[in-house]
């Protein structure tokens, strides 16, 4: 037993050892059961018969087990089969053998073995190796030759050897199918569009197409979502039309073939039968747009959506019935890759859900408890500093407004984890001048701040600014901090400026150089990171420059 039983060659040739063996018997038999005359099978003739015949039986019983199914050892059975049938044909009356039925063998085992290369090479071979028996025959002065049967096998030779050619081209197609299916995607998608891309890509790969459609429809969405991909680049939008608008199909009909030729558009529909269609299956503009030609249409399974995967431009010429069924195939697994997307997104907002509320009761019950004693307790140290210090009760009465402030944002940041709503908008002007009374240092607004905020960044930019302020102060010793703001393109770029005394690197670094170092500011450079943004840190002798630039879409700024 080998390691190659079980691979297909194996079976191909546990097929034609079989075969050839009961061949070789079978012509044993006609000889044994009716003598003919000594010059159509000579004592040589039937002595070669008979020692095929045993190579027959020896080579049936090692393909069973698994032998002589490599490919050099194929190679050289398919030789010896051809030589074995030149030879007998030649002994046995040339045009007029009998054994030319060995040559139709040859030509089956090929494809078996090759598919259409092994048809077209051993249909080659065998026509020229029977032509050559021919001209031996003439040449021998064994009189003239039947031309009508000379005629009509060289027919049946020629016949086969296309018939038999296409076979193995289709059966190579249909392996070459089978690996392609098999190699679906593997890799883990963290967006909706890594999914969509690499499940469209696999479908124009294993279909032949240059470009495919998807589109599909949530059930508790009535919008309906589109994504192309043509020439290795992916284009998802969103269409304000419903699924039964942009592609027209009988609820009955699951799959169905499109040609556009100079007769006009031709629709073939897939049910339990086929039947032409009348109407359009697609909306004009998409048509128009992507210069639809022909079109594959299968729908996916009803699962949260419903929709359709539409493989386009593929040749006219090379579409059969059998694409449909790729195609269905297909179809499944792109819509089980976008429905496993899908519930892991819920399954993580559900998590993240349910850990902000964690998150929320801790705080609410641990620390801004205890702001609430700090608090009490410095109201009451400056009600009895009032009548010794007048300075002194002034320090503690800011100190207990600045906590106020601190207690009512930690409080709106807890009803923003429970669900409650966001928190209010606070006025950038004022977180800057609030921390210049708390640290008694100058910060610098540009004078449009408060209106390039996009409103989706108005609370990650308030505390990212107040991180970087802290910073300077606490870390970099700076007296004066320059805050600006502005909108470059599609990117919202915060860049804060100070005096103070620089990191303790000095140079100009990037988010992943600052991570790679584990230097600069960890806080601000992993919320840039999670809001798809950049970091980059400038830090000299006399202050530092942050530069935040966060990708934003051009949606209404905050006022």
């Amino acid at each position: 037993m080998t390691t190659t039983e079980y691979s297909p060659r194996a079976r191909a040739e546990r097929v034609i050892a079989s075969a050839r063996a009961c061949l070789v018997l079978f012509a044993l038999a006609g000889v044994f059961l009716t003598p003919a005359d000594p010059e159509t099978f000579s004592p040589q003739a039937l002595r070669l018969l008979e020692l095929y015949g045993v190579y027959c039986i020896v080579m049936w019983i090692a393909t069973r087990r698994g032998a002589l199914v490599t490919q050099r050892a194929t190679g050289i059975a398919h030789g010896v089969d051809l030589v074995v049938a030149v030879i007998l044909t030649t002994m046995t009356q040339g045009s007029g053998s009998p054994y030319f039925l060995l040559f139709t063998f040859l030509m089956l085992a090929a494809t078996l073995r090759w598919q259409a290369w092994g048809a077209w090479t051993t249909g080659g071979a065998v026509m020229v190796a029977y032509l050559g028996v021919v001209a031996i025959e003439v040449a021998g002065g064994s009189g003239p030759i039947d031309m009508a049967r000379f005629v009509a096998r060289i027919s049946m030779l020629t016949v086969m050897t296309m018939v038999l050619g296409q076979l193995g081209a289709y059966q190579h197609r249909l392996y070459s199918e089978l690996h392609q299916l098999a190699a679906s995607p593997r890799t883990v998608a963290t967006t909706l569009d890594d999914v969509v891309r690499e499940s469209l890509a696999y479908a124009t790969r294993v279909l032949n197409a240059p470009a495919a459609l998807l589109v599909w429809q949530d059930d508790d969405v009535p919008q309906t979502n589109m994504a192309a991909f043509t020439a290795g680049a992916l284009e998802r939008r969103t269409l304000p039309v419903s699924l039964g608008d942009l592609v027209p199909m009988p609820s009955d009909v699951r799959r169905f073939l499109q040609v556009r030729g100079t007769g006009g558009v031709r629709t073939v529909a897939f049910n339990h039968r086929a039947h032409d269609l009348s109407t359009s299956v697609l909306s004009d503009e998409l048509i128009s747009r992507y210069r639809i030609e022909t079109m594959i249409g299968a729908a996916l399974p009803e699962r949260s959506h419903r929709g359709w995967l539409l493989v386009l431009n593929r040749a006219a010429r090379t579409l059969t019935t059998d694409d449909l069924l790729l195609a269905d195939i297909i179809a499944a697994d792109v819509s089980g890759a976008v429905e496993h997307w899908s519930l892991s997104q819920r399954a993580r907002d559900a998590a993240v859900a349910e850990e902000r509320i964690r998150v929320s009761r801790d705080l609410h019950d641990g620390v801004l408890q205890s702001l609430t004693g700090c608090r009490l307790n410095i109201a009451a140290a400056a009600a009895s500093a009032e009548r010794t210090s007048g300075d002194t009760a002034a320090q503690l009465r800011a100190l207990e407004r600045s906590l106020a402030h601190d207690q009512q944002e930690l409080r709106h940041v807890i009803q923003e984890l429970r669900g409650l709503g966001p928190p209010p908008t606070t006025p950038l002007r004022d977180l800057c001048a609030r921390v210049e009374r708390q640290w008694g240092i100058t910060v610098t607004l540009t004078p449009d701040a408060d209106t390039v905020v996009p409103v989706d960044l108005n609370a990650p930019t308030l505390l990212m600014v107040h991180e970087a302020l802290a910073n300077a102060v606490r870390h970099g010793k700076a007296t004066s901090v320059r805050v600006g703001l502005e909108r470059r393109g599609s990117h919202f770029v915060i860049r804060i400026d100070d005096d103070g005394q620089g990191f303790p690197f000095k140079g100009q670094l990037h988010g992943p150089e600052l991570a790679a170092r584990q230097a600069g500011p960890r806080s601000l450079r992993e919320r840039a990171e999670t809001l798809g943004g950049t970091l980059v840190v400038s830090s000299h002798e006399t202050g530092s420059t942050i530069e935040i630039s966060i990708p934003v879409s051009r949606e209404p700024i905050c006022a």
